[in-house]
């Protein structure tokens, strides 16, 4: 699970940046201050460079975080499910040890969904604000009229259009936001049930 750590920390990081970039802008729109356009530039490439790390994560962590991730919903489904069934393993394990057993299962469950949901609430949150900044420089370009014919404005909200799919991904397809452990939990639910449905008949 350091993996997830790594991940989480980087993620933090870049949320940072997206926050800072886009507080800034604001900033600037209610002082109505044209003199953001000497920082754009520096504004535009710090933010890029944060969309490369993204990226580079994607491209790094993706199948770690791909078996993790399935492992742990896997395991979390069984033991919501089937509660039961964790205790089978232990009849041939002495009762002196059954009781740590089932103790650091349940401690390192605990631990891995903690740090899984912090990890898919930081990235969505980075994500989120990644994709605030067009909105704000959309803005700026609105109630700042000088900023209007800004080339580093121009160039910055280009930028944004080829990186607004820029997000922390699982397995290439899918976006790593809390929606994502639900609809796979849900999922795994209803095979659960099917499977449950079919062994009846």
């Amino acid at each position: 699970m350091v993996h997830f750590l790594r991940v989480t920390i980087m993620a933090a990081a870049c949320q940072v940046v997206f926050k800072s970039t886009n507080d800034e802008i604001l900033e600037a729109v209610k002082r109505n201050d044209a003199s953001l356009e000497k920082r754009l530039t520096t504004l535009r490439e710090t933010h890029s460079r944060a969309n490369a790390v993204i990226l580079n994560i994607n491209r790094i962590y993706n199948p770690l975080l791909l078996l993790s991730i399935n492992f742990l919903i896997y395991e979390s489904i069984f033991t919501m499910f089937n509660p039961l069934g964790a205790l089978f393993g232990l009849i041939a394990i002495s009762k002196e040890n059954s009781l740590k057993i089932i103790i650091t299962n349940t401690a390192y469950l605990v631990l891995a969904a903690t740090n899984t949901f912090q990890m898919f609430n930081i990235c969505e949150s980075a994500t989120l604000e990644s994709h605030k900044t067009g909105e704000a420089l959309i803005k700026l370009e609105l109630h700042v009229e000088r900023m209007r014919d800004c080339e580093d404005l121009n160039l910055f909200k280009e930028e944004l259009k080829h990186a607004k799919n820029v997000a922390f991904m699982i397995g290439g397809n899918y976006q790593i936001n809390r929606r994502f452990i639900f609809e796979v939990k849900y999922y795994f639910y209803l095979a659960f049930q099917t499977n449950k449905g079919v062994r009846r008949l």
